[in-house]
């Protein structure tokens, strides 16, 4: 029987297959291939027998595969409660605390670098300092805000989470089947 050119003849399979298989069968993709090369491609043996040893060196990921946590909340909303009960090191355990966003205050004029940038820069001789020009990132990381609710207590302190294009404090819940309304 003759084959076409650029196809394989239909009594044998191809290794292109075979690697394929390899590449991306889900459990033991080399296991799989080696029982597949039995008395077909004699050239292909030493390649099956390696996989058999070494599967991880030479197997892809999955095409299908579950992106982590860090790249999911990159994208979605993240919506955070405005209270939230977690432990207090000053009560000694776990108090309710109010939950606000961290925010930066105003960048005092009396600062020591402040003082050294503002007399490097008076007179003549225009921009001293570098000005940084090559901002990578689009998102800043959330820094939550916790204030133990006992009145005599009140410590606070800072709790970092991940970064986020939006963020909601204390927004509504998500109810599975409730159908969305405008």
């Amino acid at each position: 029987m003759q084959a076409q050119p650029g196809s394989f003849p239909t009594n044998q399979r191809s290794p292109f297959i075979l690697l394929r298989n390899i590449c991306f069968s889900p459990v033991g993709g080399a296991l799989l291939a080696a029982a597949t090369l039995q008395g077909r491609h004699p050239a292909l043996w030493f390649a099956s027998f390696t996989l058999l040893f070494r599967p991880s060196v030479y197997s892809l990921p999955l095409p299908g595969h579950v992106p982590s946590f860090r790249a999911i909340a990159a994208g979605r909303m993240v919506n955070v409660p405005k209270t939230r009960r977690t432990y207090c090191k000053k009560c000694g355990k776990h108090q309710p605390h109010k939950v606000t966003q961290y925010k930066k205050g105003k960048d005092s004029l009396y600062a020591q670098g402040k003082r050294r940038y503002d007399r490097k820069q008076s007179g003549y001789g225009g921009q001293t300092k570098p000005i940084f020009r090559k901002k990578a990132k689009t998102t800043k990381k959330i820094v939550l805000r916790l204030e133990c609710v006992e009145p005599n207590c009140r410590s606070k302190r800072m709790l970092a989470i991940k970064r986020c294009k939006h963020f909601e404090l204390g927004g509504d819940k998500k109810r599975k089947g409730q159908v969305i309304q405008f």
